[in-house]
């Protein structure tokens, strides 16, 4: 591979030949030039040997790299068993699958640019995280300032959200669940979750089908501010498109946040009693204004907030009783801004009594009514009442034939 003594030629030939190319070169045959001593041996001529250049059959490909050194020649010699040694370096080459070569781990790329071998290195522009308010950054310093939860499990749950969303969507579209229950979360943690929900730079929140914030006790206010800065975002853009699924089980909610909820769920149009339009009234009131609390910006929705709600579950919750499920059924049966189904309603463990049923009686009375005049009213299919402590002869004595009210009301009890 390179040495004189393994030609195919003998040398004599072989040395005619060097000298016939060196007289064409102008320049002196091959053999009357003074090898360079790569040994480093003290006996031949150093200063005559530095002044002549190196024969182009014996220049290493290295030789012409701007910053080599001769510490990459300067080795013993490789040695033949069967012969002696040759004044030629051999330098080992590796071909890459790359189209480049290495030695000595370093790497040597071809120059040739018009070739579409891809080169060894990419250079990728440097990506940076979005900073600011709204950004998952920004979340991640929340939870660290503990302004969600002090509960060590719970940020670590909570600082995994992006992961858990990415990982259901990728394996199943239609069902991304954003699970924020029994985090035991502070007073300000719905002022974090509004701006989270309405944020622009999370494509992951719109991947929602079910959001859970089963166990997290809400004050009023933080309860109001969230669902308020939710509603005036989402009369410019649905914040949750595809949500179908609403769990608020075991939230210590009462008449007033109930109603406050399904204020923004599900908005009136309190234009009707405006223009003089009867609204029909469940316990001798008609649906109205939830409290201040829910209103601190002291404007109405007009967008549902879910449009694709689907199941609506309030379990757990005795603080609601008669007095919630009155506000709930005045809601359903006000004039609404279009006419909307909710499969199922949970109600189970709410506190409802025999009282509570008299409600429902009046609400299937005033949803005939509308029915008839085609108003633009919310029908809940299917209303589960497990767990209340209704008595089997209110039940009995009631208009419910069986567990069904009439063709579009399921009483599930």
């Amino acid at each position: 591979m390179g040495c004189k003594e393994s030609s195919l030629r003998s040398p004599d030939v072989k040395k005619k030949d060097d000298e016939l190319e060196a007289k064409k070169a102008g320049s002196k045959p091959v053999g009357t030039e003074t090898p360079i001593n790569l040994d480093g041996d003290s006996s031949n001529d150093a200063p005559h040997s530095k002044s002549l250049p190196l024969n182009g059959r014996t220049r290493s490909p290295l030789s012409e790299r701007p910053h080599g050194s001769l510490e990459l020649f300067m080795r013993e010699p490789l040695l033949d068993e069967r012969g002696p040694s040759n004044d030629m370096q051999l330098v080992p080459f590796l071909a890459n699958e790359e189209g480049g070569f290495r030695i000595d781990d370093e790497y040597i790329l071809p120059s040739d640019s018009s070739t579409s071998t891809p080169l060894l290195f990419r250079i990728e522009p440097l990506r940076r995280a979005q900073t600011g308010e709204g950004t998952w950054e920004w979340w991640y310093d929340q939870v660290e300032n503990l302004r969600i939860t002090k509960d060590n499990s719970s940020r670590a749950r909570l600082q995994d959200i992006p992961n858990r969303l990415t990982r259901q969507y990728d394996a199943k579209k239609d069902q991304v669940e954003l699970d924020l229950g029994w985090c035991y979360m502070e007073r300000s943690a719905p002022y974090v979750l509004g701006r989270l929900f309405v944020s622009l730079y999370l494509r992951e929140i719109r991947w929602v089908t079910s959001l859970r914030l089963d166990g997290n006790y809400f004050t009023d206010d933080g309860f109001g501010n969230m669902l308020a800065v939710m509603g005036v975002a989402n009369e410019s853009k649905t914040v949750f498109p595809l949500l179908k699924n609403l769990y608020l089980n075991n939230m210590n909610l009462d008449h007033r946040s109930v109603y406050g909820i399904l204020f923004y769920v599900f908005p009136l149009d309190l234009s009707c009693a405006a223009r003089g339009t009867q609204v029909p009234r469940i316990a001798g009131k008609a649906a109205g204004l939830p409290a201040e609390a829910y209103m601190p910006f002291h404007g109405a929705p007009h967008a549902p907030l879910f449009p694709s709600l689907e199941v609506l579950s309030l379990c757990d919750n005795p603080g609601i009783g008669n007095n919630g499920l009155a506000e709930i059924l005045r809601c359903f049966v006000a004039p609404h801004y279009e006419r909307r189904i909710l499969p199922v309603l949970d109600l189970s463990r709410c506190g409802l009594d025999e009282v509570g049923v008299g409600y429902i009686n009046e609400f299937l009375e005033q949803l005939r009514i509308a029915e008839k005049r085609r108003d633009y009213i919310v029908v809940p299919r299917r209303v589960v009442l497990f767990g209340n402590r209704h008595s089997s002869n209110s039940s009995s004595r009631s208009n419910v034939d069986g567990n069904t009210a009439g063709t579009d009301v399921t009483l599930v009890m």
